[in-house]
Order: C-alpha cells, then sequence, then structure tokens
C-alpha cells in the first residue's frame, strides 16, 4: 500500500471584540499574501485549549481570559490535508502587538460581514458553517451595522426574551394536545420564525454574560438528576418538595 502522508492538525483562534474578529496577513509561509486567525500547527500531547492559547500569546501577545471550542473544518493547503479546529475568545486582556513580524504583516479587525480578501482556505470554510458560533458572529455584525449594541443590555435582552416568549406560545393558544404535534405549513413557519427569535436572544445574552449555555445546561441536568432521583419520581409530574422526606 502507497505510504501517504497523514492529515495535519490545525488551530485557528477566532477573537471577538466588539462585534469584530482579529485577522492577519500572511507572509513566508503557505498561504502568503491570505488573511487569516492567530494560529498553527497541534503539538503531540498538546491539547487544543493549550494550542490556542499558546499561538495567540507567541502571535499578537494577547491572552485569553475565556476561551470556548468552536467547529472544524478541513482543507487541502498547498496539497497537504488539514483539519483544522477553531477556539473562540470572546475575552481577552493584553495590548496587540504583531510579535512575529516574519510571518505577519499586519494585524487588523474586520466585522465578519466585511471579512478581506482573499481568505485563508480554513478561514473561509468556516465562514460559511451553519454554526452557533458563526452565528453569533453574524448578529454581531448585524447589529453592528444599525448601532443596536446601545440598546442591548442584559436587562433589555431578557426583557426581549420574555416577549418573544409570549409570542411563541400564541400559535399554540387554542390548539389541542393533538393539533399541537400537526401544525399546519402557515404555523409551522411562524413557530419557526418565533424559535429562531428565542434563539439569537439567548445566545446574544450568554454572549454578554460570558456563560457558556451548554456547559451550563451539562451542569444544570447533574443538579436535576439529584432533586428528582428516578427512583422516586419516574412516571410522576410533582415538584422536587414532594420527594424531601
Amino acid at each position: 500500500m502507497q505510504n501517504l502522508e497523514k492529515p495535519k492538525v490545525g488551530i485557528g483562534v477566532i477573537v471577538i471584540q466588539d462585534g469584530s474578529v482579529l485577522l492577519g496577513k500572511r507572509k513566508n509561509s503557505h498561504g502568503e499574501r491570505l488573511w487569516a486567525p492567530p494560529g498553527g500547527h497541534l503539538e503531540f500531547g498538546e491539547t487544543v485549549e493549550a494550542c490556542a492559547l499558546r499561538e495567540l500569546k507567541e502571535e499578537t501577545s494577547l491572552e485569553a481570559v475565556s476561551l470556548q471550542l468552536g467547529p472544524w473544518v478541513e482543507n487541502l493547503i498547498d496539497q497537504k490535508h488539514y483539519i483544522t479546529l477553531f477556539a473562540f475568545v470572546p475575552r481577552f486582556e493584553g495590548t496587540l502587538q504583531n510579535l512575529e513580524p516574519h510571518k505577519c504583516e499586519e494585524w487588523q479587525w474586520f466585522p465578519w460581514n466585511q471579512l478581506p480578501t482573499p481568505l485563508f482556505p480554513s478561514l473561509q470554510a468556516l465562514s460559511e458553517k451553519r454554526d452557533p458560533a458563526i452565528l453569533l458572529l453574524r448578529l454581531l455584525a448585524f447589529y453592528r451595522d444599525r448601532d443596536w449594541e446601545q440598546f442591548h443590555s442584559p436587562k433589555n435582552i431578557v426583557m426581549d426574551l420574555a416577549a418573544e416568549m409570549g409570542e411563541l406560545v400564541d400559535p399554540f393558544r387554542w390548539l389541542t394536545e393533538e393539533q399541537s404535534y400537526r401544525l399546519d405549513a402557515k404555523t409551522q413557519t411562524q413557530v419557526a420564525d418565533e424559535i429562531a427569535d428565542l434563539y439569537k436572544a439567548l445566545l446574544y445574552l450568554c454572549h454578554k454574560l460570558g456563560i457558556d449555555a451548554v456547559d451550563s445546561t451539562f451542569r444544570k441536568i447533574e443538579k436535576m438528576g439529584n432533586k428528582y432521583p428516578a427512583s422516586l419520581c419516574k412516571g410522576k409530574a410533582l415538584k422536587y418538595t414532594e420527594y424531601v422526606p
């Protein structure tokens, strides 16, 4: 069997500031003159998080305060097969510097809907992903273009969530239990739109408060397991206090 080179693992770091992402113009390496985020190769024994933190600091002097793992993409870059894992940094400390001028001409901030060209292949593939992390970037750019961020305090977003929840309730108001499973096309579209309004507001609220919704939900399920042990509450719809001796 032909001995082919194995795929390489790359790490890309998407740093977010005021709805924009940090990109640098590459030089003296593959992808020269292309715009790309900070990043590099994953070293043996190194975690994705550690690699992202290291590459960010080595290239820009910035230190991540929070980091969330994002989607992955795959590309053929200069005849090499790359799997690129992305990490998102919504909060960081330090002053931006170009610490590797032999590899990067300059660093600039770009709104997600105004990315420069040409893009590094992995970043181009990432921009086409339908992923919650990309959805947030598009949402931030949408609000930035309209100068709406000034109205979006956490309090106002929570009030928006409450109002949107009422709008989701309305299509179901007079349906029977059975009818609620079989929505007509018009109602199905209306419900989908209301769910989208709720989802984007919740996504935005988590961004504002620095909350990882997935991690928080895992922890919440653990708490629920303690409150509602299956041995006591299976098939019952009582509040947890009813199971306390």
